[in-house]
């Protein structure tokens, strides 16, 4: 099985991520104090959950992989998707960490596409035309990514989103550049159109400048959404999303340091 394209993580990095769950939890995470063994072994089910959350596969296409009863990856995905978020925590840098003092940071949001469940309301938005969660993300002007915020039902608008998140407030006392979706609430924003009028010249280069700086968080997106569970339809429970998203940001960030 090619674990390295699977997981999207190398031998190195998969063992890191071992490492920290053994230090964090133990071996007796998955080990029975008796009887038969188990079906998946830690090692097994770390590469299981990372399959799932890079590819987005059903728990039966996953289970299907290793060899294991759907009822085991679904277990496996319920006890380690929150385990790895906390193992990884430590390599979560802080927002200065990233961007220093008062340095600029770049805002922008995406929809992680969702189930439509009809319990659930706010999570379809008209933009996307699809149900999903909000997610804001901010970076440096490098494109690292400097922070992600709480997951938002899909039908708040960013500039609602970049506040509800907690990002906005991470991000105190850093200038702001975000598109026109944040006019108001980031530091720099591209010029609206008046009504009835035109954009001057001057404006349009503007908007232009602004538009090929916020590049860089539209790559930091990009990478963020190699996991697949971000970009494909999320069929979990909705409250299984902030940990899985707390997982793909460890994720991120043990490529990122053990690259």
């Amino acid at each position: 099985m090619r674990l390295d394209a699977l997981t999207g993580l190398t031998h190195g990095q998969r063992a890191e991520l071992r490492r920290r769950i053994v230090e964090h939890l133990g071996t007796a995470l998955i080990a029975r104090p008796g009887g038969r063994p188990s079906a998946l072994c830690l090692e097994g089910s770390i590469d299981l959950v990372c399959v799932l959350l890079r590819t987005n596969l059903t728990q039966d296409q996953a289970a299907a992989l290793f060899e294991v009863s759907q009822a085991t990856a679904s277990r496996r995905w319920d006890l380690l998707r929150d385990t790895i978020a906390l193992a990884l925590a430590a390599l979560v840098p802080t927002v200065r960490e990233i961007v220093g003092r008062g340095g600029s940071v770049l805002v922008d949001g995406f929809l992680a596409p969702t189930w439509d469940w009809k319990h659930a309301r706010g999570m379809y938005s008209d933009k996307h035309q699809e149900s999903g969660f909000n997610i804001q993300v901010a970076a440096s002007i490098a494109g690292d990514l400097a922070a992600v915020g709480d997951p938002i039902p899909g039908a708040r608008h960013d500039a609602y989103a970049y506040a509800a998140s907690g990002l906005a407030a991470r991000l105190a006392g850093h200038d702001t550049l975000g598109d026109k979706g944040y006019q108001g609430h980031a530091t720099i924003h591209p010029i609206r159109k008046p009504p009835k009028a035109e954009l001057t010249a001057h404006d349009q280069r503007f908007n232009a400048s602004v538009s090929s700086i916020r590049a860089a968080v539209e790559r930091t997106n990009s990478h963020l959404q190699n996991w697949k569970i971000l970009t494909t339809r999320f069929r979990p429970p909705l409250e299984k999303f902030p940990a899985t998203l707390r997982a793909i940001v460890g994720l991120y960030y043990l490529k990122w340091a053990f690259e």
